[in-house]
């Protein structure tokens, strides 16, 4: 695979990438970062095309020809006008929703198939596939949205708020990249949303560049050649000392000696 002159990460609806791309920016500026938006088909196909050499997807997703990682989960919630029935403050149930026009499609199998359950069709009747459309007809009474949460707080709005759905599963979310993708650019970026600190070794994921293993290398050949330095002073002071007789062992012998050679009887008076 070529190298590309920039980072390309496909995002989720709703995930926010400004952490790792903080992190990003302090170890690799050199390289930039891309972002762009996509559902998690056409993730997978963006990695594998190289078009993106790394994506954040929910589950579910195809894991053929690609590595990931599952990250973490979170919750499902339904996106109500403000001031309508269900805005209170505690999570709601399923069937709460019964009586309400569903405004988005749905976007996981799970709460498709509650819906259906529920005798709520959320395809053929879902007033929109965009979740920015679907807050502004929220807003104006026209029903509710169920989203994930990362999703509401991505188009929070002061005429909307959103409740936790507690007998929905709550939604995985991954990183994936192309299983043949060996380099450093997309190890280093995977590292980073690991956790990895610069300075780890661990793995080929968050391994240190090339420049920083230069510097590490130099210093600690500039600290050998000092430490055989002062060695080779000290033998060198060591062997003039011997010889001229002014070593500390040679000076309290010669001491010693001047001191028994004057220690003689005292003369009698």
């Amino acid at each position: 695979m070529e190298t590309p002159t920039h980072l390309t990460v496909a995002l989720a609806p709703g995930i926010n990438p400004r952490k790792w791309s903080r992190v990003w920016e302090e170890r690799r500026a050199e390289t930039p970062l891309e972002f762009t938006t996509v559902h998690a088909a056409e993730a997978r196909q963006l990695v594998l095309d190289d078009a993106a050499q790394v994506a954040f997807v929910r589950h579910p997703f195809d894991r053929d020809g690609v590595n990931a990682i599952d990250l973490f989960a979170e919750d499902v919630v339904a996106v109500v006008a403000v001031e309508s029935d269900l805005d209170v403050d505690e999570p709601l149930r399923l069937e709460e929703l019964d009586d309400w026009q569903l405004v988005l499609a749905a976007w996981t199998p799970d709460w498709a198939e509650a819906a259906e359950r529920l005798g709520l069709d959320s395809g053929a009747s879902a007033m929109t596939t965009d979740a920015a459309d679907a807050m502004e007809l929220v807003a104006g009474g026209a029903g509710v949205a169920v989203v994930p949460q990362s999703v509401a707080r991505q188009h929070a709005r002061k005429d909307v708020t959103y409740r936790v759905i507690s007998d929905l599963p709550r939604v995985p979310v991954s990183i994936i990249w192309a299983a043949e993708d060996d380099r450093l650019d997309t190890e280093e970026f995977v590292g980073i949303v690991r956790g990895r600190t610069a300075g780890s070794s661990r793995g080929r994921t968050g391994a240190k560049s090339a420049a920083l293993q230069r510097e590490e290398q130099q210093a600690l050949a500039e600290a050998e050649r000092r430490v055989k330095e002062q060695q080779k002073k000290r033998a060198t002071a060591k062997r003039i000392g011997t010889s001229s007789g002014t070593s500390r062992g040679a000076q309290l012998a010669a001491k010693r000696a001047k001191a028994g050679g004057s220690g003689g009887k005292r003369k009698r008076r």
